[in-house]
């Protein structure tokens, strides 16, 4: 069994995308989680115990997922991501073992006209929205018609097994027999562990837009 990118997989969660995988295109829109989002793949050395720092989507992959998914019928209806505070610690040895134990979390602000409501009420539209994303996400909305929204998931992620790396793409290999890859640039002291938009087009300089990226620290 193969496991995509944990946290393109939680992208596509919280905004309800119907599958795709990892993407290139111009460059991610986020705020307050510095190079968060705006890293290209580049590779580099991975050993040592890395910290986890902040997560965050593409908005621009954010909108046409939400538009094509979730509310594809309700073209009016918006959707932002807000950056989040990843935490845990990812552990990759010299032997090429590792250990992992990450939280990640995302979240996406939604607004929903009244005329795409159905007649609900806000309270009833976020238990619909949350029946339909299923386990692992939460989903509030308040206002009366119109619905302010917002959608919060978060995965657990950890493990222990073995790992390899080849050109700018991180592998894992868990114990359990599953596995995950993606993409990845180490800057320094910072690890981004990235999906690439591969179903967008590339931009003007020819860089990949990055679909979702979790940066660690070195410790």
């Amino acid at each position: 069994m193969r496991r995509t990118w944990a946290i393109g997989l939680l992208a596509c969660a919280v905004v309800s995308c119907g599958g795709g995988g990892d993407s290139p295109g111009a460059g991610a829109n986020n705020t307050g989680t510095g190079n968060c989002g705006k890293v290209e793949p580049c590779g580099g050395s991975v050993v040592g115990t890395w910290k986890a720092n902040a997560t965050c989507l593409d908005q621009t992959v954010v909108t046409m997922s939400f538009q094509s998914g979730l509310m594809g019928a309700c073209p009016t209806a918006t959707a932002t991501n807000t950056p989040g505070a990843a935490t845990g610690t990812l552990t990759l040895n010299s032997d090429l073992t590792y250990s992992m134990a990450l939280t990640v979390p995302f979240e996406v602000s939604f607004a929903i006209p009244a005329a795409c409501t159905g007649g609900m009420t806000c309270t009833a539209f976020a238990a619909g929205v949350s029946q339909a994303v299923g386990a692992g996400s939460t989903v509030t909305c308040t206002g009366t018609g119109d619905c302010a929204c917002l959608m919060t998931t978060a995965a657990d992620l950890s493990g222990t097994g073995v790992y390899s790396t080849s050109g700018t793409m991180l592998s894992f290999d868990y114990s359990d027999g599953s596995s995950n890859s993606g993409d990845y640039c180490v800057q320094g002291n910072t690890l981004h562990m990235v999906d690439v938009d591969t179903t967008m087009n590339m931009g003007p300089m020819g860089q990949a837009t990055i679909k979702d990226d979790l940066t660690l620290t070195k410790q």
